[in-house]
């Protein structure tokens, strides 16, 4: 019988329940990732959840749960698991708070190089460190993105907007460190004090011009592994308010067939932004046949997946190629 690969699901949210056995501690909260998880599981890996902030100087884990029984190991080395995934760093609230201590571990990571990462540790310390400015490298290298700036003050946000409003009709405000949709606004009819708060605490904003036809077109993401798109996701919703969907109730999913100018936009924005990425989701807006960039998803295998009613996740045969291909 063949020895199961050790893979670790770094994730925060673990007080979710195992779908075969209640006893069983450290499993996610909610069904995208636990889909994920179980797919692998049923593979043949044997999976173990692991905190990013429970992991020492010396890259031991204070506790690593094994997913598969009850039990959980304590104080032991990284180099215990065969391959380590970076599926969640925790809440918005959580990431923007800890963001050094994050990035030191991931830091560590890259230097040391005891276990083989997806992403790899440099694209995902890349991504944290950066934050959002690779919208402005990708407009930079003339890559489609809609008019993208960043403002060291309300004043500027204001100078800025008469361009993008003459142009746009109107702009896109968000920190450069967020997700989720935490801190978007949307103006004419945004509110200015979250902007000021946002400059309070980051002292830099987004500032970019707003595409207003999302409700119509909707957002596509598209999901790279390795070398080839697996599938692209469709995201409508008449809630739409800004340029990014946000973790939205009543938003409509469906599976579409990536379009060429879809496909190559993604891929552009990949080779410029982390060409050694092993996953990459693009969220594509605008006109299909003439998108923008929205934006890139790098640090979190959480985020590349797609879950529909039959429960399966899509993502599960893709991370799985992956997995194989770093212990081979």
């Amino acid at each position: 019988m063949p020895k199961k690969i050790k893979i670790g699901f770094m994730y925060s949210e673990n007080s979710g329940k195992a779908p075969h056995n209640s006893e069983i501690k450290g499993w996610p909260n909610g069904i995208t990732y636990a889909s994920i998880i179980n797919g692998i599981s049923e593979k043949g890996g044997e999976p173990y959840n692991l905190k990013w902030d429970d992991i020492n100087e010396n890259l031991t884990v204070g506790s690593l749960y094994d997913l598969s029984e009850p039990k959980t190991l304590s104080d032991v080395s990284l180099e215990y698991l065969d391959v380590l995934c970076f599926m969640g760093f925790g809440n918005v609230l959580e990431v923007r708070k800890k963001d050094k201590e994050l990035c030191n571990i991931v830091k560590k990571l890259d230097e040391t190089q005891i276990i083989p990462t997806i992403n790899p540790a440099k694209t995902v310390l890349k991504a944290r460190e950066g934050k959002k400015r690779y919208l402005i490298d990708l407009a930079r290298n003339n890559i489609s993105v809609p008019d993208t700036y960043i403002a060291n003050s309300l004043t500027e946000v204001y100078d800025m907007s008469f361009e993008l409003l003459a142009k746009y009709g109107g702009y896109v405000t968000k920190p450069l460190n967020g997700f989720g949709g935490y801190g978007v606004e949307k103006f004419p009819g945004g509110d200015s004090k979250t902007i000021e708060n946002i400059l309070k605490e980051d002292k830099e904003i987004i500032v970019q011009g707003y595409v207003d036809n999302i409700q119509e077109t909707g957002e596509r993401s598209v999901f790279i592994f390795g070398e080839n798109v697996n599938y692209t996701v469709l995201k409508k919703s008449s809630g739409f308010k800004t340029n990014v969907t946000g973790n939205l109730y009543g938003v409509d999913r469906s599976i579409v067939q990536c379009t060429k100018e879809e496909e190559k936009l993604a891929f552009e924005a990949k080779e410029l932004i982390a060409p050694e990425a092993m996953i990459v989701r693009a969220d594509l807006i605008g006109h299909r046949n003439n998108p923008y960039v929205g934006e890139i998803t790098l640090s979190s295998i959480g985020l590349h997946t797609a879950v529909f009613e039959n429960k399966e996740n899509l993502a599960v045969e893709g991370y799985w190629n992956l997995i194989n291909s770093l212990v081979k």
